[in-house]
């Protein structure tokens, strides 16, 4: 979307990304503003207009990669050693992801890390469990990226041995 601030006239681009403003008085100074979601908006001033010619203005639009999760709780109740997660980009640009475990070493990732523009990527989470202690278990674990960070919790329980008495 394209404003023109003066005159609160706001157009579409075309297909090719141009806007065309008509009838504008060429003893005004005119301010752009260009907005597109997942974009920085961009205001472009001092625009100024000679008779019977064309101003040709470009803009350049920054990109915002954001991260997205198909989910951000995992339960491993007490049997299951992986579950799937996927991860987007909500954005524009390319999404550059890694996880980050601090000091749990009971879970993983496959793949630790990568990069993505438009398709999902998804990756397994992995829990070792013989690194689990008795009992319930909650960690949480961090998807980092230029998209923002996540947190990801996950659970799982480790069964309590029964003793057989005789």
């Amino acid at each position: 979307m394209v404003s023109l601030i003066k005159l609160n006239k706001v157009q579409y681009t075309n297909n090719g990304g141009f806007v065309n403003f008509t009838g504008l008085d060429v003893t005004v100074a005119y301010r752009i503003m260009v907005v597109k979601p997942t974009y920085d908006t961009v205001e472009v001033q001092g625009i100024s207009l000679v008779e019977n010619t064309k101003v040709n203005q470009s803009v350049l639009l920054t990109v915002h990669p954001q991260v997205g999760l198909s989910q951000t709780t995992f339960d491993f109740d007490s049997t299951l050693t992986q579950l799937p997660l996927m991860i987007t980009n909500l954005g524009t640009g390319v999404l550059e992801w890694e996880f980050r475990f601090g000091e749990v070493n009971c879970i993983s990732a496959d793949p630790l890390s990568g990069y993505l523009i438009s398709d999902p990527a998804l990756v397994l989470l992995i829990i070792n469990r013989t690194q689990l202690k008795e009992g319930n278990n909650q960690n949480t674990v961090f998807l980092q990226s230029n998209g923002g960070i996540k947190e990801i919790v996950i659970k799982a329980y480790q069964p309590i041995p029964r003793l057989m008495t005789p």
